[in-house]
Order: structure tokens, then sequence, then C-alpha cells
């Protein structure tokens, strides 16, 4: 069974404020339960899309159900960028992922060639408390199947820079599929959220207060709003 301690608190953190780097916002609807659809005549030579976390490999395996097989024509994404299928492999287990089937989907969308594979961290930062689990204020729900990486022997401590997967549950709190200590932290930190106390200049993600700065808003016609999904690139 994986276990992650947490006993001491090694360094305090107060983040008062974050600037933010890269801003998207989308209306989507978004809930802890996964699913696949069919969506044939989509895009090109694409059958069924859908989310679930990566359990196994041997082809990508998603939900311990779903099988989908990769080619050398299959396009490979870790937090939007390009990677090769060992670098899945090494770093994918417990991401949640989305992945477009090609045609030749089975009608049940269980089975079929991969087209795209977008595996993503839902937020990349600092934990800003231990008892409960937090990064930005929001609450981590961990539970028997979460995949650990490199927490063996270490007591996770507020400051602690972690990457995590899950997802977003009705009250900022993440279900997390995947959690990740970066011991060197990470270039960029990434915020996801339901926004609120929207200015023209700063909103919040649960308590967390972010500063919109100078950057325009992608996917967002209809602009910043309260109870709006966001994805925020912060520089730490």
């Amino acid at each position: 069974m994986n276990k992650i301690m947490i006993t001491t608190i090694k360094q305090k953190i107060t983040i008062i404020s974050l600037t933010v780097i890269m801003l998207l916002a989308g209306c989507e609807d978004v809930g802890t339960n996964s699913g696949f659809s069919d969506t044939a005549g989509v895009g090109s030579g694409i059958g069924g899309t859908g989310i679930g976390k990566i359990t196994a490999f041997g082809s990508v395996v998603i939900g311990d159900t779903r099988k989908f097989e990769i080619n050398s024509d299959t396009k490979i994404f870790i937090d939007d960028i390009p990677v090769t299928e060992a670098e899945l492999r090494s770093r994918g287990l417990g991401l949640v992922t989305r992945v477009d089937v090609a045609k030749d989907v089975n009608s049940d969308i269980t089975a079929g060639t991969a087209v795209n594979i977008f595996a993503d961290n839902t937020i990349k930062g600092p934990i800003t408390s231990v008892t409960p689990l937090k990064v930005f204020g929001q609450f981590l729900e961990l539970t028997a199947d979460t995949v650990l990486v490199n927490t063996n022997g270490k007591d996770l401590s507020v400051g602690d820079v972690v990457e995590v997967s899950g997802y977003m549950g009705t009250h900022d709190e993440i279900f997390t599929t995947r959690l990740e200590f970066k011991p060197s932290g990470t270039a960029v930190w990434k915020m996801y959220g339901v926004m609120s106390q929207v200015s023209a200049i700063s909103f919040n993600v649960g308590t967390q207060k972010v500063n919109i700065g100078n950057v325009i808003p992608g996917d967002c016609e209809q602009g910043l709003q309260n109870d709006l999904m966001v994805e925020a690139d912060i520089d730490p």
C-alpha cells in the first residue's frame, strides 16, 4: 500500500500573492468522474475521445479497462510538451490523461489506436499546509491508489514543491491520482480551479489571490468571470 508521511514542518512559507505568466480560462464542468464518448467524424481520423488516469502500460491503459495502442503516428504530450513513448512510460503512471482514439475504436471505446495522448498535472507548486495537505490552499484528497513519486522516507513539509494530477471536486479539492515531490522545484508553478473575486487586476482560486499583471487571457472569449474554471501558469 502506498503511504505518505507528513509529520514535521521544516520551513514556513506564506504565499500572499502570485503573478500569472500565462492564463487560460473556460466554462467546462470539471468533476471527479472520467468518461469516454463517441466523437466519430470530429477531427482528422478520430473516432472517440475521453479522459481518465493512466493505470498501466503495454500500450496505454486508462482506468484499468481501456487499452489503446501507441504507434509511430501517435502524438504524446505531458503538460503540453511533446514527449516520447518511453518518457510517458517513465513519468505517466497516475496522470490524468485525455486520449483521442482513431476510427478503429471499438463500440464501447475500450480499445483502438491512440491518435493523441495528453497527460497533465493539475497543479504544480509549494505545499501550503500539511494537516490537511494543501497546495495553494487547495485540499489534496489522497487514497491508497494515489501514485506517489519521490516520497519514500520523505516527510513532506510546508514549502516543498510538488506536482499533482487529479480530478477537481466541487469545493476546490483535488482527488489526487499522482503526487510527485520535486526536490529541485519546477521552472513554472501551475494553478487550476474555480475563479472568484475577479477584478481587472486579480482573481482568487479558493483563498489564494492571483495577480493578472499584463497577461491577456487565452481561450476566454467571454472574459474572466466568477465561477469559471481557470488554468494559470505562475512565475515562482
